[in-house]
């Protein structure tokens, strides 16, 4: 079950990221080639389970309508067990609107590093479900969203209700 979840994510983010990668144009006009795509911020709860420092890129499909993939990083470090924990969080978001987005997406959170002193399963799925503000012409990008946590075991699948606020910049 752990397997299959994690193909299926990981082949829909594959393919995704190559079908709008290839319909970028370098032979834009000046005002789409001056579109901001590039979003690094700071979130609180969300997919990196207590924090997370992301980056993602933004794939314009229409005027009203845009592609982001992009991924975050959580470190933890425990002084009192002295453990360490990296988790990368790859994701996939559309958005819907203008200047302010309907944010719908989903992703992974994958532990990189581990110490197994949390016992936690290996998968953790999430959902994305919020509210985006991110400019055309850059700068201050804010998101905030219900992120729902779906743990994946050997022997069931359960969900946890979750959210998560960030900050950040466009460029």
């Amino acid at each position: 079950m752990r397997k299959k979840f994690f193909i299926f994510l990981i082949s829909i983010m594959v393919s995704a990221a190559n079908t709008y990668a290839m319909s970028e144009n370098s032979d834009l006009p000046k005002a789409e080639s001056d579109y901001k795509k590039n979003s690094a911020y700071l979130e609180l709860g969300g997919n990196g389970i207590l924090y997370s420092i992301g980056y993602d890129r933004l794939y314009k499909i229409t005027n009203y309508s845009k592609l982001t993939l992009g991924s975050g990083l959580t470190y933890i470090f425990s002084e009192y067990y002295n453990r360490h924990r990296l988790w990368a969080s790859p994701q996939i978001n559309y958005l819907i609107g203008e200047k302010k987005f309907l944010e719908v997406g989903i992703g992974l959170t994958i532990p990189v590093i581990t110490d197994n002193y949390i016992n936690m399963p290996p998968l953790i799925g999430f959902y994305r479900l919020g509210f985006r503000y991110q400019r055309e012409d850059g700068g201050l990008q804010f998101r905030i969203g219900l992120t729902p946590i779906c743990l994946v075991s050997e022997s069931r699948l359960s969900i946890a209700p979750w959210a998560g606020i960030s900050i950040g910049w466009t460029f």
